[in-house]
């Protein structure tokens, strides 16, 4: 197994400046090198990948650190590894290593969308991943992250992103659990005591006036959970539906809901053994909730409905059967619980501001290369900075640029 490929480069005349140092945008140049390389060892011939399968892998983000300069005649190794590797997103890392000494003069990573001819995204081809796949594996295993612990109370962006997109796990955390018993106490003690509660022993909407039997409470649950699941259109993405089971299993783990641990922990096995609920895109009512979206996760959580386990497109109660999760028996409240918020277009919504700090990333990267390439001067970043000392706007592009 290839854990890294090292392509040598001879710093050529053209790839300096009037002192012999090579310009900076030349080490992204290397970088592309040393991925085409990398990717050549391992079997995989881009030309014949965007012939037979349409398949383009486009950059999407580039970071270069640099350290120390490389100068005319040296011979360089471009070493390249690949980073991450899942499903529309690979991404590379790189280190500039001199070859007379072993000195690194740079390193950086760039990220990589998979698309075809219509610049819409797309999986990587079945052939592909084993090597890429297992290439990643055995480098991804040492440096697993902690589990991300959810409180209700202090998820962050990052570790969205981490569960989301890098597959991080999750757990819910002890002081979680302890307010959700709490709450759920107060749940049975109402459908214990008969008292009268809307969502518990009443129908719903309309049906708020007609009162449940005890015996049909659990069923009530269940038949909500069916009768919203009418969603329509292409299924969300496996991100998009990791992000929206993440932000749902959080908003419930707040203990405000009136549902057991285990609803969460159950959300909790899907994302760690990547059971993923196929979601239609089309279905939320806006503010009033993502009721249909939601009713789909739901299904799944209950063994029911559809998903996604390795590669497979299965009834739900097998994909949970086969990853060894058991299906939760829904109690008072509990189906009400998973369908009423707006975890969906909170997870679109969240993933799309991921997606345009990169976008203004790459584009402060492409400024910065262009400049440098045309041996601009940055004497209007000074001149423009004075004008922005009197403004409130964000001052990011300024010193990105300047740096």
């Amino acid at each position: 197994m290839i854990e890294y490929h090292d392509a040598t480069v001879r710093v050529r005349y053209a790839e300096t400046d009037q002192m012999g140092v090579v310009y900076h945008a030349n080490y992204l140049i290397w970088f592309e090198v040393g991925r085409v390389e990398l990717m050549r060892a391992l079997g995989v011939e881009y030309k014949r990948m965007e012939i037979e399968d349409d398949c383009r892998i486009v950059v999407a983000d580039a970071h270069c650190r640099y350290h120390h300069a490389a100068v005319y005649d040296e011979v360089l190794r471009i070493r390249t590894r690949i980073a991450e590797s899942r499903n529309r997103v690979v991404k590379f890392s790189y280190e500039v290593i001199r070859d007379a000494d072993g000195k690194v003069l740079a390193n950086g990573e760039t990220t990589h969308v998979i698309c075809g001819s219509n610049g819409r995204p797309k999986l990587l081809p079945k052939k592909i991943p084993q090597c890429v796949q297992c290439h990643r594996r055995a480098r991804a295993r040492p440096e697993r992250r902690m589990n991300v612990a959810l409180s209700g109370n202090d998820l962050t962006f990052s570790q969205l992103y981490d569960v989301a997109l890098r597959g991080e796990t999750v757990l819910l955390s002890s002081a979680a659990i302890a307010g959700m018993n709490a709450s759920r106490a107060v749940v049975e003690r109402l459908v214990a005591s008969g008292a009268t509660a809307y969502g518990i022993n009443t129908g719903f909407g309309k049906l708020a006036s007609v009162r449940i039997s005890a015996e049909q409470v659990r069923q009530l649950q269940v038949n909500l959970v069916r009768s919203h699941a009418c969603g329509v259109g292409v299924p969300l993405s496996e991100e998009e539906t990791r992000a929206m089971m993440l932000l749902r299993a959080n908003a419930i783990a707040k203990g405000l809901s009136g549902v057991r641990p285990r609803i969460v922990e159950t959300l909790c096995q899907m994302l760690n053994h990547r059971v993923h609920p196929v979601i239609p895109s089309q279905g939320s009512v806006g503010a009033s909730g993502d009721l249909a979206p939601l009713a789909h996760l739901a299904q799944v959580v209950i063994g029911e409905g559809r998903a996604n386990f390795r590669g497979e497109t299965l009834p739900g109660g097998e994909a949970m059967k086969r990853a060894g999760i058991t299906a939760v028996a829904l109690e008072a409240k509990e189906g009400l619980s998973l369908l009423n918020g707006t975890q969906g277009m909170l997870a679109l919504l969240s993933l799309a501001l991921h997606e345009a700090d990169i976008l203004v990333d790459s584009a402060d990267v492409a400024a910065s290369l262009s400049l440098d390439a045309l041996r601009g001067s940055p004497g209007h970043l000074t001149r423009a900075s004075c004008r922005r000392a009197r403004m409130k706007g964000p001052q990011r592009q300024h010193v990105t640029l300047r740096t």
